[in-house]
């Protein structure tokens, strides 16, 4: 994060809209973290769930997308196309499939994708708001760096599976596809793209995996130097 902090430096409205930016996603995503142990609180399954969450989900799973602006801009010390790749699978996640298809509504891989997705993006955020002010907590570094080695995995087994649990109603609705003859004189099938997107995600995690692993080991190594 130097780039965003050297942004900060030289233009007092990047700071104040990165803090501004950072801060309600924060708050956004601990609202998603409170509402779901709030739910098992109360209930012992899954059903509801995202009733409950979808608007807060919906809202602030889009509001990443101006991330990417971000990189693109250089406000942001982070590759463009890393960020696009991850948040853009979670927007087709959200809005493709589970808002398409209301038989999703009750998944059991709603859960697990949601608690990752919003404990990991919970301390994320905190930590660029602190980083903003230069606040650099060596437990709030560390479980910056740390806690996505579980949860990224988990997030990703939710996403894969939510796609393959969706693809009977994709198949069976043809929803999104296009079929000939038409105006245009192409054909669609959405059923297609997603088992072909659900290939690619699974070939590509390795490599985001592991250039996650390469991040934390850059940041951390020589902080734990200085902790010991």
């Amino acid at each position: 994060m130097e780039r965003q902090k050297d942004a900060a430096k030289t233009n007092p409205l990047v700071t104040k809209y990165l803090l501004l930016y950072n801060g309600v996603q924060f708050l956004g995503w601990t609202c998603i973290v409170l509402v779901i142990v709030a739910h098992y609180w109360e209930h012992n399954n899954c059903a509801g769930l995202w009733k409950k969450e979808e608007y807060l989900v919906k809202f602030f799973q889009t509001l990443m997308v101006v991330e990417i602006l971000h990189t693109a801009l250089g406000l942001v010390n982070s590759s463009t196309w890393v960020s696009t790749s991850q948040i853009s699978s979670r927007v087709f996640i959200v809005w493709g499939v589970i808002h398409s298809f209301a038989r999703m509504h009750n998944s059991i891989t709603i859960p697990l994708m949601l608690t990752s997705w919003s404990v990991t993006e919970l301390i994320r955020y905190l930590y660029y708001f602190l980083n903003l002010l230069s606040i650099s907590p060596f437990s709030i570094v560390w479980c910056r760096y740390t806690v996505f080695v579980g949860l990224y995995p988990l997030g990703f087994i939710g996403e894969m599976l939510t796609m393959i649990f969706a693809l009977p109603y994709i198949r069976d609705s043809n929803k999104y596809s296009l079929t000939l003859p038409n105006m245009a004189n192409i054909s669609f099938s959405f059923y297609l793209f997603v088992i072909v997107l659900l290939i690619y995600c699974v070939v590509d995690f390795p490599r985001m995996y592991l250039h996650m692993l390469s991040q934390r080991k850059k940041v951390l190594a020589p902080l734990q130097k200085k902790v010991v």
